[in-house]
């Protein structure tokens, strides 16, 4: 009988490979360790109905168990994407232990290792809250928006810690700043519900918001930020259609068209160099961290001050939103004419007190009148959608305003609406004003729900702002992105299912 013996060399491979299996996993237990943090998992499903974010990591204040009656300003922290995964316990590296072992700059291992404090003289120390996403779909620019999951956690954050709400922060790196960007340029409600916001390492572009002219809602919102990038950054690099693009000038973007679009509260921005040799200082970026893309090791260093002379924790501090506890956030504000009606929708993501709508209605004068009141819900922590009709619209340029009056009396008076109403002459394109001089408006009308593209170039041809949406039958507004044009003759374009129209206009 022939006898097999076994396979020495097979049998050693085998034997490594099973050590280096216990060495990583008893080495990926050890950096799932937290001392500080606590985790609080499997939330998906809890804090929004998509269930896309997952579960959370917090560092609460020393005396949060203590003092009972104290309310504590709010950090939420996005991390990259390297730390999304399905919110179970530290001990599986699929899910809260994304967040711990996604780097050793990241503001997790900074609070870690104790190079962050919770105890800052004249403050009042900070609830940290780290989020878990499941996914980030559509890297590393363009991607689905997740502003509505951002608004639940906001919600679900207020709802179950003693937060003020005149100081809620965010913070993020990378696919996390995406995030936190994603959702203030979305409304001009939800910026207005975050007093600071501090991003490295951006790489989502304004093409994905322009719809809904997320600079001036940035502008608008007097909402500090501070964007940190490396002028280097390869990982969010793209390309435009005519030449590639580094990462940088997407923040670029935002801080220029910030700016361009009137902001009272200017960004800050720290255009990082990369490192000369032998010099590892938080003022420059490096080329082994991510492709000059970790530009967290700066943004949360305590000791690294910005262009306004103070470090992410005292900086982010100094600014609060008095106006957060207005008694209505409203989510919504639409007006549409169709059939010869204007009709006005609006919907609320929560009501404290809320006595009154009041539609008020203004001409080419601008004198507005009363035109209905709607009762409002008085407290609700859910949405509320509301709807009113205007029979008998008027002709021409129109406006039209919503005043929201409290139990108490007190008034909060949200964006104007305009529409444009030609009577029986339906034309496909107006714009009005034109020329214009500081908001270019243009009106659509249809006789369908679809989707249209406006385009606006030079006289060159050369594309300025491109803006695709599906709107509904009837006619609709449509704000083009102009404050940052110079004075001049334009071109706007308007395509749809089976039309093409396009019109000059002047910024005066």
């Amino acid at each position: 009988m022939q006898r097999h013996l076994p396979n020495v060399s097979l049998l050693l491979k085998l034997l490594s490979a099973l050590i280096c299996v216990c060495i990583l996993t008893c080495e990926v237990q050890a950096q799932c360790t937290i001392t500080k943090l606590q985790q609080v998992p499997n939330l998906a499903g809890v804090i929004d109905n998509k269930g896309y974010f997952t579960g959370l990591l917090r560092w609460l204040p020393a005396d949060y168990n203590s003092n009972t009656t104290t309310k504590y300003p709010l950090i939420v922290g996005f991390a990259g994407l390297s730390s999304a995964g399905n919110g179970s316990s530290v001990a599986n590296s699929g899910g809260l232990c994304n967040i711990i072992t996604e780097s050793g700059t990241s503001l997790v291992s900074k609070i870690e290792n104790g190079e962050i404090s919770n105890t800052i003289s004249g403050q009042t120390p900070y609830i940290y809250i780290i989020p878990q996403y499941r996914n980030y779909v559509g890297l590393p620019i363009d991607s689905l928006r997740h502003a509505d999951e951002v608004d639940a956690l906001l919600d679900y954050l207020v709802q179950n810690y003693r937060v003020d709400v005149t100081r809620i922060y965010l913070v993020g790196t990378s696919s996390g700043a995406n995030i936190a960007i994603d959702y203030v340029a979305s409304s001009l409600a939800r910026a207005q519900r975050v007093a600071g916001m501090a991003l490295g390492s951006l790489c989502y572009r304004y093409s994905f918001v322009k719809n809904n002219n997320g600079f001036s809602v940035l502008a608008n919102s007097k909402l500090p930020t501070w964007f940190v990038q490396c002028s280097l950054d390869n990982t969010c690099a793209y390309n435009d259609g005519s030449v590639n693009q580094p990462g940088v000038t997407i923040p670029d973007d935002w801080v220029n068209g910030i700016n361009a679009a009137g902001a009272t509260v200017a960004p800050l921005y720290d255009r990082l160099p990369a490192a000369p040799q032998g010099n590892n200082g938080l003022n420059y970026c490096f080329p082994a961290d991510y492709g000059y893309h970790d530009t967290w090791r700066t943004l949360y260093a305590p000791s690294f001050s910005n262009p306004a002379g103070k470090n992410l924790y005292t900086w982010l501090y100094s600014f609060s939103r008095p106006d957060a506890t207005l008694p209505v956030r409203m989510k919504s504000f639409t007006a549409r004419l169709q059939d010869g009606k204007v009709y006005l929708r609006w919907v609320t993501l929560a009501e404290t007190n809320n006595k009154i709508f009041t539609i008020e209605k203004a001409g080419s004068n601008s004198q507005f009148t009363t035109l209905a009141t709607v009762p409002g819900k008085g407290d609700a922590v859910v949405e509320n959608a509301y709807e009113f009709t205007d029979n008998n619209p008027l002709t021409n340029l129109s406006y039209y305003r919503l005043v929201q009056t409290d139990i108490d009396g007190k008034k909060t008076y949200y964006d104007i609406k305009k529409i444009m109403n030609k009577g029986s002459l339906k034309q496909l394109l107006v714009v009005a004003p034109n020329p214009f001089t500081t908001e270019l408006s243009a009106f659509i009308t249809l006789d369908r729900s679809q989707k249209v593209t406006t385009v606006l170039t030079d006289l060159n041809g050369k594309q300025l702002s491109v803006i695709s949406a599906v709107y509904n039958e009837g006619t609709t507004e449509i704000n083009v992105p102009s404050a940052s044009l110079s004075r001049g003759v334009y071109f706007l374009k308007v395509t749809g299912d089976g039309f093409s129209h396009t019109q000059k206009v002047i910024k005066q």
